[in-house]
């Protein structure tokens, strides 16, 4: 039986490839590059790679199937744009196949959306926290199946062009179907906040351990949404033209890349996989993110700032070699100081208890330096070792010298020595 849930799950992303390159071959047709498509096509092939990953090795976890099936819906939303696209410039759009597969690309978009918000709820461990939420998630999936049904029966265009028409669309369902899909989607931005919700509180009740699963997750999303949002800011600045080959480049590798941070993230909660430490990938990450965001900045004020000085004083228009590389230099000489300066910061306002431990031990270094008694020293040094590590019990244990008085092995029996 698991070989077989294996093949299966193995399958899915098997046929995700064969899709990329169908689906790559009919953009090509309609006129998309073929770089494009394969970029974005292979980045959504990431989320049925790690759902069948963890089906393979933890077949009870819900989480890998909603990620298997999340591959199975841009399958079919991929192949059915592409082909619907094709249609369209052929004029063979009226023709019933086209319609069917454009019906079923179109039913995938709340089926999609339906499956990233009961991450939410089931990460990550893929079981609801708690009866009461799996009743939420029962309602959400009975909202999602209204949707569909009444997206099914609604009757008009599929497309924006007013050529592809819904071939089941019923006519004398139109009000049915139209107030059931303003109440289904109504209910998305209810269901929304509360898979959020539902996440936190998971959080907040989770042992260490699940902690660290959750942190890997939200630090996968977090990561896809700044680089998204990153690449549309710099993509407009590049250039306003939509059309931009550059442009589009930058935004296309940067949501492609977005888009592989959100299921390795999840894939690495959900299977506890501890090759690093979640809270230092955060930790650099805060760090040499805002380094790089800096020193992008100054660098470019400087470039400017200092061209636009040269301009004014020696009336030179062309850009200047020495001012590229006078600033060049300064951010080269600053990225030690800023470094420093970031990390300090971080610490101090995200990881205020590594932050005073740091601060605590170098205080003993300074004490060591003046300390002379073996007695007070052991004492301040299991001190030291509660204040910053925080164990259960703690022993100091000295080789004992022939001539001298054996030290106390505790911390209790150190202030009794001083008493």
């Amino acid at each position: 039986m698991r070989a077989l849930v294996s093949l299966l799950a193995w399958g899915i992303p098997a046929l995700c490839v064969i899709n990329v390159i169908v689906a790559s071959s009919l953009f090509a047709q309609s006129g998309v590059p073929v770089a494009v498509t394969l970029t974005l096509l292979f980045a959504f092939l990431a989320f049925p790679l790690v759902g069948a990953f963890i089906v393979s090795q933890r077949p009870a976890n819900t989480v890998g199937w909603l990620l298997l099936a999340a591959g199975i819906g841009t399958l079919i939303t991929s192949f059915s744009a592409a082909y619907v696209q094709v249609a369209l410039l052929t004029n063979t759009d009226a023709q019933l196949a086209t319609r069917s597969i454009d019906l079923a690309g179109d039913l995938m978009w709340p089926i999609n959306i339906y499956l990233g918000v009961m991450l939410l709820f089931l990460l990550p461990d893929g079981r609801s926290l708690s009866p009461r939420w799996r009743v939420v998630t029962w309602a959400f999936s009975l909202d999602i199946i209204i949707l569909t049904l009444a997206q099914i029966v609604e009757p008009g265009p599929l497309e924006t062009q007013n050529r592809v028409w819904n071939p089941l669309g019923v006519p004398g369902m139109a009000d049915i179907s139209t107030a059931a899909l303003n109440a289904g989607q109504s209910l998305l931005f209810l269901f929304l906040p509360l898979a959020i919700i539902s996440l936190i509180l998971r959080y907040r009740r989770a042992p260490d351990a699940g902690r660290r699963q959750i942190k890997w997750f939200v630090y996968g999303a977090a990561v896809m949404i700044v680089l998204i949002v990153a690449g549309i800011q710099v993509a407009s600045l590049i250039s306003t033209n939509p059309h931009d080959p550059v442009a589009g480049t930058v935004s296309n590798a940067t949501f492609a890349l977005g888009i592989l941070a959100l299921p390795v993230g999840v894939g690495v909660g959900a299977l506890r996989y501890r090759l690093y430490d979640i809270d230092v990938i955060i930790n650099r990450t805060l760090v040499y993110g805002s380094l790089t965001a800096l020193l992008g900045a100054l660098y470019f004020g400087l470039i400017i700032g200092a061209q636009t000085l040269m301009r004014l004083v020696t009336g030179q228009q062309q850009q200047s070699q020495v001012v590229i590389v006078l600033s060049t230099l300064l951010i080269a000489a600053l990225v030690q100081p800023l470094r420093t300066g970031l990390q300090r910061a971080i610490d101090r306002r995200f990881y205020r208890r590594k932050y005073d431990a740091a601060r605590t031990l170098q205080a003993f270094g300074a004490t060591l330096r003046g300390e002379v008694e073996l007695a007070d020293l052991s004492a301040r040094l299991v001190a030291v070792i509660e204040e910053t590590m925080q164990p259960a019990r703690v022993y100091l244990w000295l080789r004992p010298d022939s001539t001298e008085k054996e030290l106390p092995a505790t911390l209790a029996e150190a202030r009794d020595g001083e008493r």
